[in-house]
C-alpha cells in the first residue's frame, strides 16, 4: 500500500474521531456513508439528550412540588441519582458510545479488505 495510502486513510479515521462521525466517510469520496454514519450518530444523540432532559426537568419539578428551596447542589444529587437508575440513559449512551467507535473501524476495514478487491479486479 502507498504512504500517501495509508496518510489518507490514517487522516479520515481521525476526522471520523474527533470531528464527527462520518467526515472521514466523505473524505474518501464514500459522502452516502458518511451521510448514514452522521445520521445515526445524530439521532441517538438527540435522543439521549432528549431523555436527559426529561430527567432533570422532573427532577425539577418534584423539588418544586414538595416546596423545598431550589439548591443547585441538591437538584444535582437528585438528577445524578435518576439517571443512574433510568435504564434508557445507559442504553442509549452505550449506543452512542458503540457508534462513535464502530464508524472509524468500519472505514479502516472497508479500505483495506474491500479497495484491494476492487483492486484486483480492476486491474485483472
Amino acid at each position: 500500500m502507498e504512504k500517501t495510502k495509508v496518510f489518507t486513510i490514517v487522516k479520515a479515521v481521525c476526522a471520523s474521531i474527533f470531528v464527527c462521525p462520518g467526515v472521514g466517510h466523505a473524505m474518501l469520496g464514500r459522502k452516502k456513508s458518511g451521510i448514514v454514519a452522521f445520521v445515526i450518530f445524530a439521532l441517538i444523540a438527540v435522543v439521549l439528550s432528549f431523555h436527559i432532559y426529561q430527567l432533570v426537568q422532573k427532577s425539577v419539578s418534584d423539588l418544586q412540588v414538595s416546596g423545598a428551596p431550589l439548591e443547585i447542589s441538591r437538584l444535582m444529587r437528585i438528577a445524578k441519582s435518576a439517571l443512574k437508575e433510568d435504564p434508557t440513559v445507559s442504553r442509549t449512551l452505550w449506543e452512542l458510545i458503540f457508534v462513535y467507535f464502530t464508524v472509524p473501524v468500519e472505514l479502516v476495514l472497508h479500505e483495506l479488505i474491500f479497495r484491494k478487491k476492487s483492486e484486483i479486479i480492476s486491474a485483472g
